[in-house]
């Protein structure tokens, strides 16, 4: 994560309450104990200031890596 990333994740969460993500997979592959996932879905939260709930679209990439445990995130784009 960059920490132009960091700095806007921080902002955001000091300024919502009660976040819920719903996300599911738009498309996967995966190889050689790797995996390339494309993730849409919508985050739903009280914004503090407004004390409204309001939803945000998102859309990521993410790679995972197959340990011993399990699958693991080892990339967010």
């Amino acid at each position: 994560m960059t920490t132009a990333q960091q700095q806007k994740w921080e902002q955001f969460f000091e300024m919502v309450r009660d976040v819920k993500a719903q996300l599911s997979i738009a498309s996967l592959d995966v190889a050689n104990g790797t995996a390339e996932a494309q993730m849409t879905g919508t985050y739903t939260y009280l914004n503090s200031s407004t004390r409204q709930t309001e939803q945000q679209a998102t859309a990521f990439h993410a790679t995972l890596r197959r340990e011993a445990a399990g699958w693991r995130i080892s990339q967010v784009r």
